[in-house]
Protein backbone atom coordinates (compact mmCIF):
# COMPACT_ATOMS: atom_id res chain seq x y z
CA UNK A 1 0.00 0.00 0.00
CA UNK A 2 1.17 3.95 -0.94
CA UNK A 3 -0.05 6.77 1.18
CA UNK A 4 -0.47 10.03 -1.11
CA UNK A 5 -1.42 12.96 0.89
CA UNK A 6 -3.58 14.88 -1.57
CA UNK A 7 -3.69 18.76 0.54
CA UNK A 8 -1.84 19.84 3.76
CA UNK A 9 -4.72 21.07 4.73
CA UNK A 10 -5.69 19.69 8.31
CA UNK A 11 -8.44 17.59 8.66
CA UNK A 12 -10.22 16.83 12.54
CA UNK A 13 -9.27 13.63 13.15
CA UNK A 14 -12.48 12.27 14.71
CA UNK A 15 -14.60 12.78 11.42
CA UNK A 16 -11.53 10.26 10.16
CA UNK A 17 -11.53 7.93 12.55
CA UNK A 18 -15.15 7.37 13.21
CA UNK A 19 -15.85 7.54 9.14
CA UNK A 20 -13.37 4.77 9.12
CA UNK A 21 -14.90 2.56 11.43
CA UNK A 22 -18.55 2.99 9.90
CA UNK A 23 -16.54 1.80 6.74
CA UNK A 24 -14.73 -0.71 7.95
CA UNK A 25 -18.17 -2.39 9.90
CA UNK A 26 -19.65 -1.84 6.92
CA UNK A 27 -17.22 -4.02 4.95
CA UNK A 28 -16.66 -6.37 7.65
CA UNK A 29 -20.53 -7.73 7.73
CA UNK A 30 -19.76 -8.94 4.29
CA UNK A 31 -17.93 -12.41 3.52
CA UNK A 32 -14.01 -10.94 3.50
CA UNK A 33 -13.44 -13.55 0.51
CA UNK A 34 -16.11 -12.27 -1.80
CA UNK A 35 -15.80 -8.78 -3.74
CA UNK A 36 -16.66 -5.31 -3.47
CA UNK A 37 -19.98 -4.35 -5.32
CA UNK A 38 -18.79 -3.32 -8.98
CA UNK A 39 -18.70 0.63 -8.31
CA UNK A 40 -17.35 3.12 -5.67
CA UNK A 41 -18.50 2.84 -2.22
CA UNK A 42 -19.18 5.59 -0.41
CA UNK A 43 -18.98 6.16 3.14
CA UNK A 44 -19.85 9.58 5.35
CA UNK A 45 -21.01 9.41 9.09
CA UNK A 46 -23.03 11.90 10.39
CA UNK A 47 -22.57 14.36 12.77
CA UNK A 48 -18.64 13.91 11.10
CA UNK A 49 -20.03 14.41 7.38
CA UNK A 50 -17.40 16.61 6.61
CA UNK A 51 -15.40 13.74 5.99
CA UNK A 52 -15.90 11.00 2.88
CA UNK A 53 -14.01 7.81 2.82
CA UNK A 54 -14.41 6.43 -0.90
CA UNK A 55 -13.12 2.97 -2.43
CA UNK A 56 -12.49 3.36 -6.10
CA UNK A 57 -11.69 0.26 -8.27
CA UNK A 58 -9.02 0.86 -10.72
CA UNK A 59 -9.93 0.48 -14.36
CA UNK A 60 -9.50 -2.92 -16.05
CA UNK A 61 -10.70 -3.97 -12.39
CA UNK A 62 -14.84 -2.88 -11.71
CA UNK A 63 -14.65 -4.63 -8.00
CA UNK A 64 -11.94 -5.78 -5.22
CA UNK A 65 -11.55 -8.14 -2.59
CA UNK A 66 -13.91 -6.79 0.74
CA UNK A 67 -10.33 -8.78 2.46
CA UNK A 68 -8.16 -5.83 0.40
CA UNK A 69 -10.48 -2.73 0.87
CA UNK A 70 -10.28 -3.85 4.77
CA UNK A 71 -7.08 -3.75 5.21
CA UNK A 72 -6.12 -0.80 3.24
CA UNK A 73 -8.95 1.57 4.97
CA UNK A 74 -7.61 0.10 8.48
CA UNK A 75 -3.75 0.15 7.57
CA UNK A 76 -3.65 3.70 5.79
CA UNK A 77 -5.95 5.38 8.63
CA UNK A 78 -3.68 3.82 11.01
CA UNK A 79 -0.36 5.14 9.32
CA UNK A 80 -1.96 8.67 9.72
CA UNK A 81 -2.91 8.46 13.32
CA UNK A 82 0.80 6.95 14.19
CA UNK A 83 2.44 9.91 12.40
CA UNK A 84 -0.91 12.24 13.84
CA UNK A 85 -0.55 13.49 9.98
CA UNK A 86 -5.34 13.71 9.57
CA UNK A 87 -4.82 15.36 6.04
CA UNK A 88 -6.79 14.48 2.88
CA UNK A 89 -4.98 11.43 1.33
CA UNK A 90 -5.12 8.71 -0.92
CA UNK A 91 -4.47 5.06 -0.14
CA UNK A 92 -3.44 2.45 -3.38
CA UNK A 93 -4.47 -0.78 -2.97
CA UNK A 94 -1.41 -2.83 -3.83
CA UNK A 95 -2.37 -6.54 -5.09
CA UNK A 96 0.70 -8.81 -6.36
CA UNK A 97 2.50 -5.20 -6.77
CA UNK A 98 -0.62 -4.18 -9.11
CA UNK A 99 -2.56 -0.93 -7.94
CA UNK A 100 -6.17 -2.33 -8.04
CA UNK A 101 -8.09 0.36 -6.08
CA UNK A 102 -7.65 3.61 -4.56
CA UNK A 103 -9.64 4.94 -0.97
CA UNK A 104 -10.10 8.67 -0.64
CA UNK A 105 -10.03 10.34 2.52
CA UNK A 106 -11.62 13.33 1.41
CA UNK A 107 -13.34 16.80 3.45
CA UNK A 108 -16.91 17.67 2.02
CA UNK A 109 -17.72 21.06 0.47
CA UNK A 110 -20.20 22.71 2.34
CA UNK A 111 -22.97 22.19 0.83
CA UNK A 112 -22.14 19.26 -1.29
CA UNK A 113 -24.38 16.04 -1.59
CA UNK A 114 -22.92 12.68 -1.12
CA UNK A 115 -24.39 9.35 -2.54
CA UNK A 116 -23.22 6.96 0.45
CA UNK A 117 -22.99 3.33 -0.18
CA UNK A 118 -25.69 1.47 1.45
CA UNK A 119 -24.66 -0.65 3.86
CA UNK A 120 -25.05 -4.69 5.24
CA UNK A 121 -26.08 -3.06 8.78
CA UNK A 122 -29.40 -2.72 6.56
CA UNK A 123 -30.69 -6.35 5.97
CA UNK A 124 -33.44 -8.33 7.36
CA UNK A 125 -31.16 -10.65 9.04
CA UNK A 126 -29.53 -8.31 11.36
CA UNK A 127 -32.46 -6.09 11.77
CA UNK A 128 -34.12 -8.74 12.98
CA UNK A 129 -31.70 -9.07 15.92
CA UNK A 130 -31.57 -6.65 18.91
CA UNK A 131 -28.03 -5.83 19.39
CA UNK A 132 -27.77 -3.50 22.79
CA UNK A 133 -23.93 -3.27 23.72
CA UNK A 134 -23.56 -2.37 27.43
CA UNK A 135 -20.14 -0.72 28.72
CA UNK A 136 -19.15 0.62 31.92
CA UNK A 137 -15.68 2.39 33.10
CA UNK A 138 -14.12 -0.76 35.36
CA UNK A 139 -12.44 0.35 38.69
CA UNK A 140 -9.43 2.51 38.96
CA UNK A 141 -9.80 2.47 35.28
CA UNK A 142 -6.37 4.17 33.43
CA UNK A 143 -6.93 6.96 31.01
CA UNK A 144 -6.13 5.98 27.44
CA UNK A 145 -5.32 8.65 24.35
CA UNK A 146 -8.62 8.69 22.08
CA UNK A 147 -6.41 8.48 18.95
CA UNK A 148 -5.40 4.59 20.28
CA UNK A 149 -8.51 3.44 21.64
CA UNK A 150 -9.76 4.05 18.04
CA UNK A 151 -6.86 2.52 16.23
CA UNK A 152 -7.35 -0.47 18.78
CA UNK A 153 -11.08 -0.88 18.16
CA UNK A 154 -10.52 -0.55 14.28
CA UNK A 155 -7.98 -3.56 14.42
CA UNK A 156 -10.37 -5.52 16.33
CA UNK A 157 -12.81 -4.58 13.88
CA UNK A 158 -10.50 -5.94 11.49
CA UNK A 159 -9.58 -9.19 13.28
CA UNK A 160 -13.50 -10.08 13.75
CA UNK A 161 -13.93 -9.49 9.88
CA UNK A 162 -11.16 -11.44 8.70
CA UNK A 163 -12.32 -14.54 11.03
CA UNK A 164 -15.68 -14.38 9.60
CA UNK A 165 -18.75 -12.22 10.67
CA UNK A 166 -20.87 -14.99 11.25
CA UNK A 167 -18.42 -17.61 12.70
CA UNK A 168 -18.83 -18.44 15.97
CA UNK A 169 -16.46 -16.81 18.46
CA UNK A 170 -14.40 -19.80 20.75
CA UNK A 171 -11.79 -19.41 23.10
CA UNK A 172 -10.01 -16.15 24.33
CA UNK A 173 -8.83 -13.90 21.70
CA UNK A 174 -6.80 -10.75 21.73
CA UNK A 175 -6.74 -7.91 19.26
CA UNK A 176 -3.76 -6.16 19.77
CA UNK A 177 -2.56 -3.36 17.02
CA UNK A 178 1.19 -3.73 17.73
CA UNK A 179 3.55 -1.91 19.80
CA UNK A 180 2.62 1.37 19.20
CA UNK A 181 -0.25 1.62 20.59
CA UNK A 182 -0.41 1.05 24.29
CA UNK A 183 -3.63 -0.66 24.57
CA UNK A 184 -5.54 -3.99 23.71
CA UNK A 185 -8.68 -5.31 24.04
CA UNK A 186 -9.59 -9.15 25.38
CA UNK A 187 -12.08 -11.24 25.00
CA UNK A 188 -13.06 -13.95 27.66
CA UNK A 189 -15.10 -15.91 25.57
CA UNK A 190 -14.31 -19.52 26.41
CA UNK A 191 -11.89 -22.25 27.36
CA UNK A 192 -10.37 -23.82 24.35
CA UNK A 193 -12.03 -24.24 20.83
CA UNK A 194 -15.80 -24.25 22.81
CA UNK A 195 -17.82 -21.15 23.28
CA UNK A 196 -18.66 -19.31 26.68
CA UNK A 197 -21.98 -20.26 26.09
CA UNK A 198 -23.56 -24.03 25.93
CA UNK A 199 -26.50 -23.30 24.03
CA UNK A 200 -27.93 -20.94 21.02
CA UNK A 201 -27.71 -18.06 21.04
CA UNK A 202 -23.58 -17.77 21.16
CA UNK A 203 -21.46 -15.20 20.46
CA UNK A 204 -20.61 -14.45 16.92
CA UNK A 205 -17.79 -12.56 15.52
CA UNK A 206 -20.31 -10.08 13.85
CA UNK A 207 -21.97 -9.37 17.38
CA UNK A 208 -18.66 -8.18 18.67
CA UNK A 209 -17.98 -6.03 15.28
CA UNK A 210 -21.20 -4.27 15.82
CA UNK A 211 -20.37 -3.05 18.98
CA UNK A 212 -17.49 -1.74 18.70
CA UNK A 213 -18.57 1.65 17.18
CA UNK A 214 -20.95 1.84 20.18
CA UNK A 215 -18.28 1.47 22.49
CA UNK A 216 -16.44 4.43 21.10
CA UNK A 217 -19.80 6.80 20.97
CA UNK A 218 -19.92 5.90 24.59
CA UNK A 219 -16.45 7.35 25.26
CA UNK A 220 -16.87 10.03 23.07
CA UNK A 221 -20.60 11.15 24.91
CA UNK A 222 -18.62 10.91 28.41
CA UNK A 223 -15.65 12.34 27.26
CA UNK A 224 -13.54 9.97 28.95
CA UNK A 225 -11.58 7.62 26.80
CA UNK A 226 -10.18 4.99 29.36
CA UNK A 227 -10.38 1.28 30.08
CA UNK A 228 -14.01 0.07 28.99
CA UNK A 229 -15.85 -3.32 30.04
CA UNK A 230 -18.07 -4.60 27.34
CA UNK A 231 -21.08 -6.70 27.70
CA UNK A 232 -22.51 -8.34 24.33
CA UNK A 233 -26.11 -8.49 24.80
CA UNK A 234 -28.54 -10.12 21.44
CA UNK A 235 -32.12 -9.98 22.04
CA UNK A 236 -31.83 -9.47 25.75
CA UNK A 237 -29.43 -12.71 26.19
CA UNK A 238 -25.49 -11.78 27.58
CA UNK A 239 -23.34 -13.31 25.23
CA UNK A 240 -19.78 -12.98 26.38
CA UNK A 241 -17.94 -9.80 27.42
CA UNK A 242 -14.48 -7.66 26.38
CA UNK A 243 -12.38 -5.91 27.61
CA UNK A 244 -10.45 -2.77 26.52
CA UNK A 245 -7.50 -2.35 28.90
CA UNK A 246 -4.20 0.01 28.75
CA UNK A 247 -1.05 -1.66 27.68
CA UNK A 248 -0.92 -5.78 27.51
CA UNK A 249 -3.63 -8.18 28.51
CA UNK A 250 -1.46 -9.64 31.26
CA UNK A 251 -2.15 -6.85 33.60
CA UNK A 252 -5.74 -7.53 33.87
CA UNK A 253 -7.59 -11.09 33.17
CA UNK A 254 -10.42 -10.55 35.93
CA UNK A 255 -14.01 -11.51 34.81
CA UNK A 256 -16.03 -8.59 33.73
CA UNK A 257 -18.63 -7.69 36.26
CA UNK A 258 -21.49 -4.64 35.44
CA UNK A 259 -22.03 -2.43 38.02
CA UNK A 260 -18.80 -0.57 38.59
CA UNK A 261 -18.79 2.81 37.03
CA UNK A 262 -21.41 2.64 34.73
CA UNK A 263 -23.13 5.15 32.75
Amino acid sequence: MRIIPLETHPVRPTSILVTAVDALTAIGLRDYTAQSPPQEMRFQTPPWSEVTINVIPKPPTVAILNQLATLCIYYGVANMAEYNEFVEAKFECLWDDVNVADVHVRKKSPGTAVDVSPSPLDSTEILTEAIQPQFFYVEDSQPIPATIAFITTMNAIKRFSLKGPNKVMVGDLVTDPGPQWDASIIYPAGSGRRPIRRQPPFLKYRYALMSMKPALLFMLHHRRFAELAFLFVVDGVRLGDALLIKGKPDRMANPVEPGVATA
